[in-house]
């Protein structure tokens, strides 16, 4: 079911209350829309995909907060209790994908399982207990092809709905075992401590992600994570291979880099944006990770600088000679 607006909350609770006492459950759900303004509080969540495809909002799950853009996504599920919050000036396009467990354990059981035992027990739904890892991930062209195919009326027009769906859980699914492999690669004797850390190390940069844009302190990420200061400098830095301070700093030159290519804010804005105090901090921090300064990469780079160019000259000759320079 695709829906262009959030649905009724009361709607929302009584197919809650149905599933609960078992004579109902979740249906599978994209949510794809724009906003400026929007909450949902306090409510469980099924599989649950939410994304970002333009704009930025904030997700609380379990109590942990998060800071969704439109290079990640946030996964969450069963029994996580979430609230979604959209609150900017600019629009914002949700694109928030709920799946039902029945649907995802169905997906999963057909994937895991021989072909000979489902041709002998068709009908069997084996229940797998799955569990994935509530946290951010960065998107990829994979998942941004299937969103786009999940939003589209022809999906629905022509019963692909449930097809697109299923390669997304095979999708999931393979993020999964990627997941569990890195887990396994953990130096750390015990599985039950591999998994440990690994969960404290998503929270982590999960938490640096969401907050790149603050003045974030060592004590303060420390505390997200349960760990102690040297401890955690010595996880973290053992599977990530740098220290929190220049993960941070990949985050927000990532950033910039996607600020200075999609929107015409000035350089003091920027800076702002991704918590520098000075803009020239964040101009000396990109010329050293680009070798390049930031108003030069936005001239190579930006559609917005290659548009103005055009608009302000008047002068068509003008801006094919800025194309072939590539400006």
């Amino acid at each position: 079911m695709l829906l262009r607006e959030f649905p009724d909350i009361n709607m929302v609770r009584q197919l809650k209350n149905s599933a609960a006492r078992g004579v109902g459950e979740w249906r599978n759900v994209v949510l794809n829309f724009e906003c400026r303004e929007a909450s949902r509080l306090n409510l469980e969540s099924p599989y649950s995909l939410f994304i970002n495809n333009k704009g930025h909002s904030y997700c609380t799950v379990n109590k942990q907060h998060y800071r969704i853009e439109t290079d990640n996504f946030l996964f969450s599920q069963p029994g996580d209790i979430y609230g979604l919050t959209v609150d900017n000036m600019q629009k914002t396009e949700l694109c928030n994908i709920h799946i039902n467990k029945s649907f995802f354990n169905g997906v999963a059981h057909s994937l895991t399982t021989t072909h000979e035992l489902l041709l002998d027990d068709p009908e069997r739904n084996r229940e797998l207990n799955i569990h994935l890892f509530t946290q951010l991930f960065p998107k990829d062209e994979t998942l941004n092809a299937l969103t786009a195919r999940l939003t589209a009326s022809e999906t629905y027009s022509n019963h692909a709905f449930e097809s697109v769906l299923m390669e997304l859980v095979a999708y999931l699914l393979r993020q999964n075992e990627d997941i569990k492999k890195s887990i396994s690669r953990l130096p750390f004797a015990k599985p039950s401590v591999q998994t440990d850390i690994y969960r404290r190390l998503a929270v982590a940069k999960d938490y640096i992600c969401s907050n790149y844009n603050l003045p974030l302190a060592l004590d303060e990420i420390c505390r997200e994570t349960g760990m102690s200061k040297f401890h955690f400098l010595r996880v973290f830095k053992s599977f990530t291979g740098i220290t929190p301070y220049q993960y941070l700093s990949d985050v927000r030159m990532n950033k910039a880099r996607q600020l200075l290519k999609n929107s015409n804010n000035s350089i003091s804005e920027i800076a702002s944006d991704l918590g520098y105090e000075y803009p020239n901090s964040f101009i000396k921090a990109f010329q050293k990770n680009y070798q390049i300064a930031p108003m030069q990469y936005r001239k190579q780079v930006s559609p917005v600088s290659k548009t103005a160019i055009l608009d302000n000259s008047g002068n068509q000759a003008l801006g094919n000679f800025a194309q072939n320079l590539n400006l």
